[in-house]
Formats: structure tokens, sequence, C-alpha cells
């Protein structure tokens, strides 16, 4: 009974910040500071693409199988709603427009080629020559920019990141390798707007990550606790299936994810 007596003023919390960060750490304090004088930082959610088996590793997948992989999720996180307060959003009414009238800043491979699959897939692209950022002759816009004009951040869209033998000297312009597909989406972080934000990482954002996973191997795809009733995007588990079924010489993946909201 006396041991007890502690819980009485006893405090949960899921917060990932709450949990590790000490709040009289440097980090802490400066992030409160500015937050204070400039306003919360993003929500920011991202996942990434990796070989399923642990002895495949560091298998490279930044090749077309996999990019059309991290296409088909993409588009079904960018094109899908979640309803709130009987209204429907997307990641377009959330996210961070840093360009005056440009859409989200995504953070992913599949800007290297602009979303554009029928690019990417054209049988003259080579994924590694595109993401050297070598403007070839003729070329009339700019190289390694993304769909609203932002630089593609090499070290923001791939994981356990090499040069392909022989270009990676001084004066050699590297052929990427890749055992990692990242995909990040930053998202308003205000009182207004995170009610809808965190029932947009439920519905849409999660939701086709967990439907990616069943999709190949069944890695962390339960729809239990709080993603209890909603179900797996169909669409996408087809489209999932059907890359794999026209490679069948793909490695299985799978995804994992650090939403603001974790689940």
């Amino acid at each position: 009974m006396i041991g007890s007596i502690g819980f009485v003023n006893e405090q949960l919390t899921s917060d990932p910040q709450e949990l590790w960060v000490p709040p009289n750490s440097r980090a802490n304090i400066e992030q409160t500071y500015f937050t204070e004088q400039f306003g919360a930082f993003f929500r920011i959610d991202t996942a990434w693409i990796v070989p399923y088996e642990t002895a495949q590793a560091d298998h490279d997948i930044f090749q077309k199988p996999y990019l059309n992989l991290l296409y088909y999720l993409q588009k079904s996180i960018e094109d899908g709603f979640a309803e709130s307060n009987d209204l429907e959003f997307s990641v377009h009414d959330l996210c961070y427009k840093p360009i005056s009238g440009q859409d989200c800043i995504v953070e992913s491979p599949m800007q290297y080629f602009k979303m554009n699959i029928t690019y990417l897939n054209e049988p003259t692209t080579d994924p590694k020559v595109v993401a050297q950022c070598i403007p070839p002759p003729d070329q009339t816009e700019r190289t390694c920019f993304d769909r609203i004009g932002s630089p593609v951040l090499t070290y923001a869209v791939f994981g356990g990141l090499s040069c392909e033998p022989g270009t990676s000297g001084a004066c050699a312009a590297c052929k990427i390798d890749a055992s990692g597909l990242q995909l990040t989406f930053l998202l308003n972080n205000n009182a207004y707007s995170n009610g809808v934000a965190e029932e947009w990482e439920r519905q849409v954002f999660i939701r086709n990550i967990k439907s990616f996973n069943h999709a190949i191997t069944g890695y962390n795809d339960a729809m239990d606790n709080e993603m209890d009733g909603i179900p797996y995007n169909d669409d996408l588990i087809a489209q999932i299936k059907a890359v794999y079924a026209e490679n069948p010489d793909m490695i299985q993946v799978k995804m994992d994810y650090l939403a603001e909201r974790s689940i």
C-alpha cells in the first residue's frame, strides 16, 4: 500500500520526444526556444524500404523494379484522403509548401524522375545515370530538381548509400547503389491542423505502409490497436503484387516507418 502512493501523481506519455529526450538536455532547451520564438517544427512522417532478409541487407535496391514499388506507395499516400469531423483531407491540405504556388515538398528517390513512372520505365532511362545529376547537352530544364523546383537531397532519400566500383574517385560521378529508399512528408505542425494530421497519418500514411507490407511478407502489417477497423488498400496490394509478378528475380523488401503519431 505504501509503495503505491507514488502512483497518485503518475503521468503516462506516448510522445517519443518526451520518452527519449531529457527535459534539461541542450537539444530540448533549444527546440523549446525555437518553438516559442518561431513556431513549432514540422510533423515528420518518414518511411523506408529495405531488404527483408538480414542476409540481403546490403542488396542494392536503387533499381527500376523497387522504384516502381515506391512509386505506387507514394502515389497512394499522396492521393489518399482521411475523414475528420465529416470532412475529407489529403496530404495537400496539411503539408509544408516552401515555394509559393507549388505543392508539397516530398523527399523521395522518385523525385529524380518527377514522379513520372513512364519516364522511369523507358528503356533508355538508367536510374544510376539520372541520379548522377549530369545534364545531357540538349537538356533545357534543371537536373535533379523535383516536381516543385526543389533540389533532390541525395542523403535524405537513400540509406546504405555507396558508389558503384570505378565511380567514386575525386573526378568521377558516383553511380549510386543503395540498400534503402526513403520517403518523407513534412506536415505543418500547429494546434489548428494537428488533430486532422493525426487522422491522416492513421487513415492514409500508416494504412498504406501496412498494405505494402501485407502484399509482400506480412511484416508489421497488423491492423490492430488504433488501426482497428481500417481496411488494407487493395488497389495498392494488387499493384505491388503485379510488380513482383513482372520481375520474378526481385528480392523481398519491407517497410518501416516513423510517424509523429506512431502506432
